[in-house]
């Protein structure tokens, strides 16, 4: 493995790593302190409040879910944030020459990249362990397309500027989460 990847390359592999432990810590701490079960409580609807603690597949499904979603808010605000600061970054990319946009190993991009490669790797394991609660088969193959992507960029180094275009995406999760 060693040989397989450079020092930089090792570095935005560590970071992804640190990223995955930061999540799955995460999510352990939720349902340590059950921050789910608390926030499903607080629903309007009288059938959610009921199940929030419920042991019942319906009740750790709901719970489930909102592991996802906490985790789902965290990264995308990241995600969102890391983006307008790489367009003030790259606020000249008119000017750049076409390699620089696909082959500049910018250091910032590359960081924030390890993140979300963290995030999608976190929660693409919750929902394979909990695959009976999720019952979405393309969340999973979105998850690992983005993975594979990510690792993909972290090795080779390509693809600087169309991570920027990425991570707005990740703008609208926080509203598509809160309905």
């Amino acid at each position: 493995m060693d040989e397989y990847f450079d020092e930089d390359t090792k570095l935005r592999m560590s970071t992804a790593l640190y990223s995955l432990c930061f999540y799955l810590t995460l999510i352990g701490l939720i349902n340590l302190f059950k921050v789910d079960a608390k926030i499903l409580s607080l629903s309007k609807d009288e059938k959610v409040r009921k199940e929030a603690y419920a042991k019942t597949r319906e009740g750790k499904k709901r719970r489930v879910y909102m592991d996802s979603t906490i985790q789902s808010m965290l990264s995308s605000i990241f995600s969102a944030l890391s983006a307008f600061h790489l367009l003030y970054v790259h606020r000249d990319w008119r000017n750049y020459p076409g390699e620089k946009l696909l082959f500049d190993p910018d250091a910032y991009t590359f960081f924030y990249c390890s993140i979300m490669a963290g995030y999608f790797a976190s929660d693409l394991i919750l929902e394979m362990v909990y695959w009976n609660c999720f019952d979405e088969f393309g969340m999973i193959i979105h998850h690992v397309i983005f993975l594979f992507c990510c690792v993909h960029n972290l090795k080779n180094k390509v693809f600087t500027f169309q991570f920027i275009w990425l991570s707005l995406c990740e703008c609208s999760t926080p509203f598509v989460n809160l309905r």
